[in-house]
């Protein structure tokens, strides 16, 4: 059975760094709780920082930072209610113009098996698309014998988005790629996002169409390829529609405290680099994590990851969701020395995302990771130097908490997940797939997979 128990705490406003957070939990702070039934007095300075080792003990998992690269707006539909599936939070519709059907200036200069590839996919989207006719006349009755005109709009699609909404966080957003507007003083200056999930119309591709969509979108974003704007602009469109990626939105405010969402920019994410045409543009995610042994939140605020580059990643990346800035989150647990409570605030500034498995047992063995936003790698790895206890992580066959020592050291990360005890280190051989013959060995050597990462090891650490 899981033996976290988290507890969410809201700061005051004025805790807005790391430092004062310190200072508060070590001289001001008091929490009335209990423990299954226990009441418990935590005066200043008893709980503790949380412990750097667990799932790592370094800060930087290598996933490299992520940038927002914007998609543009003339692949933003008719965003009219009766164009939605169930309501307007929930759906948006996408459009693929209709120039990107024929050849034209936009495909000038790409090989004609690319030409190939993007033409079944705009096939696709072309023959699957939502369409609406507008019906016209020049006055007058049907009796009166009048000519009616329709005309036919571009191919809609349409993509899911997460009902919830959150409100931009860090400073300076528009360093990092944030769109923003200036509609008037009718509307929030501070914009919204949510998430898209990929696309329904891509569930209907057969394999080779897919295929198709994945080759054009990983060539026509590396702008270098080809030098086109236009051919670069459709295989973020592309990319979003496969990948998903991030809803920005803006409040238009009406009397009484009413308002309506308008959408403002769709955004696609991209590993590594900044977008060629904004090279000094910020990073929203820098390519450290913080890994916690207990999911701070609680599943029904998780959706499932969409983006296989990330699903590839490991056993975290399997659903995702965001923490809000000024949250600090005690972690308490009975312990052969009783029981012990533990802080950390891995998003406090400008929060962040947060990542877990998909199956509860893993997410109880294996905890959830968090990339906070605005939040560089340096500073991360100053802010995990104070921390003085270590907290292991669980064993998977026997479930005893803070207690692996067996398992793999993937790119400088501690990835344990056995404990010592003999019926629990004799399992390595479930993790085994294959053998491999060597000549450094003089022999065959079995190969093992880490269940964290995936990453494949001769060996046991």
């Amino acid at each position: 059975m899981p033996n976290w128990k988290v507890i969410k705490v809201v700061l005051p406003p004025e805790i807005n760094t790391h430092d004062k957070l310190t200072r508060f939990m070590e001289s001001r702070f008091t929490l009335n709780t209990e423990f299954k039934g226990t009441p418990i007095r935590l005066r200043p300075g008893v709980i503790k920082p949380l412990g750097k080792e667990f799932l790592g003990n370094a800060l930087d998992d290598g996933l490299g930072d992520i940038y927002l690269v914007k998609v543009n707006p003339i692949f933003m539909g008719i965003q009219s209610h009766d164009r939605r599936h169930g309501t307007k939070d929930s759906w948006s519709m996408l459009k693929c113009p209709l120039k990107y059907m024929k050849n034209g200036s936009w495909c000038r200069g790409l090989s004609s098996n690319m030409k190939n590839f993007i033409q079944k996919v705009t096939d696709h989207l072309y023959m699957n698309g939502e369409y609406h006719c507008d019906v016209t006349t020049s006055g007058g009755s049907f009796g009166s014998g009048n000519q009616y005109h329709g005309k036919t709009s571009d191919p809609g699609i349409h993509v899911q988005v997460v009902p919830a909404k959150n409100k931009v966080t860090i400073p300076e957003y528009t360093k990092y790629g944030i769109p923003t507007h200036s509609f008037g003083a009718t509307y929030d200056k501070q914009p919204y996002f949510s998430f898209g999930e990929n696309a329904p119309v891509i569930n209907d591709m057969d394999e080779a169409t897919l295929k198709c969509l994945i080759e054009s979108y990983t060539y026509l974003c590396q702008y270098d390829n080809h030098n086109n704007r236009e051919a670069y602009d459709l295989g973020q469109f592309f990319k979003l529609l496969h990948q998903g990626g991030f809803k920005y939105m803006v409040h238009k405010n009406y009397g009484g405290g009413v308002h309506i969402v308008e959408e403002l920019q769709y955004c696609v994410m991209q590993i590594g680099s900044p977008p060629y045409d904004t090279p000094h543009q910020l990073p929203i995610k820098t390519g450290a994590g913080e890994h916690i042994p207990k999911c701070l939140l609680g599943r029904e605020n998780f959706e499932k990851v969409s983006i296989d580059a990330i699903c590839d990643w490991g056993v975290h990346f399997g659903m995702y969701s965001a923490l809000k800035p000024g949250r600090m989150y005690v972690l308490s647990r009975q312990e052969p020395t009783g029981i012990k409570h533990y802080w950390t605030a891995p998003a406090l500034v400008a929060g962040g995302f947060i990542y877990r498995p998909k199956s509860g047992t893993e997410c109880d063995s294996f905890g959830c990771v968090v990339f906070p936003f605005g939040t560089t790698f340096e500073e991360q790895k100053r802010q995990g130097v104070s921390r003085s206890d270590d907290i292991k992580s669980r064993c998977v066959a026997c479930f005893d908490d803070n207690c692996a020592t067996i398992g793999f050291t993937c790119r400088g990360h501690k990835h344990h997940f056995l404990c010592d005890k003999s019926e629990c280190a004799s399992l390595k051989s479930n993790f085994a797939t294959g053998s491999l013959r060597t000549r450094e060995f003089n022999g065959v050597m079995k190969k093992y997979v880490c269940p964290i990462c995936r990453m494949e090891h001769l060996d046991f650490s």
